[in-house]
């Protein structure tokens, strides 16, 4: 029978599919503590366009970005920060805006938007792409990169951070716990150094992990 169904797999006689429902379960299975707060711990918003503004989208269609990081060039995640944003555009009139909730109250609400929120998420979307954007037709495409040309200072601002492991540089054991350390940090974007605070209480967990 085993010999059977291996022949069956080869010729294509029998397969095994996938279904959409698990591939989606089968990338969450791989960070329970997101998904966790993601569930029950985030602010859903799901947004409307106004009648005469859309969304465009990008091939990178998830977008992150954090206007109080917990350290300059820190990078931008789902809860880096209380202030930090997820946006995802649904289609061209709804998207979906995750932020951390501050009362750690679940807050579901779908509320319309103006043109001015709909115009700058528009520039999120489009600062954070990796080399193209998409819209319903040309002219909104069109519109958004002159819209783009208008706002440099904005899109840089709005341009992705890449997140950073740092490393810390002071590998002695017998040194004292906690304190400050110098850190180490390389990604695409380059080598930088950062002098932070260690907790005690971390920096010990830390050291028996690595025994």
């Amino acid at each position: 029978m085993r010999g059977r169904l291996l022949d069956d797999l080869k010729d294509g006689d029998i397969y095994f599919e996938s279904t959409a429902t698990r591939e989606i379960g089968l990338m969450l299975a791989g960070m329970p503590a997101m998904v966790d707060w993601l569930i029950s711990r985030a602010n859903w918003h799901v947004l409307v366009t106004p009648s005469d503004r859309q969304f465009i989208l990008s091939d990178a269609p998830v977008t992150h970005y954090d206007p109080t990081p917990k350290m300059p060039g820190a990078g931008a995640g789902f809860d880096s920060s209380p202030g930090a944003m997820t946006f995802l555009p649904i289609d061209p009139c709804i998207g979906l805006l995750i932020r951390p909730s501050p009362d750690e109250l679940l807050n579901w609400r779908t509320r319309p938007i103006d043109r001015a929120l709909v115009d700058d998420l528009n520039l999120l979307i489009y600062a954070q792409a990796g080399g193209a954007i998409f819209g319903a037709s040309q002219g909104i495409v069109t519109g958004v990169r002159r819209d783009a040309r208008r706002n440099r200072k904005r899109v840089a601002q709005y341009a992705r951070r890449r997140p950073r492991i740092w490393v810390s540089e002071e590998i002695d054991t017998a040194s004292p716990l906690g304190g400050i350390r110098t850190f180490r940090s390389t990604n695409r974007d380059g080598t930088i150094h950062r002098r932070l605070h260690v907790d005690p209480a971390a920096d010990q967990q830390a050291r028996q992990q690595a025994r």
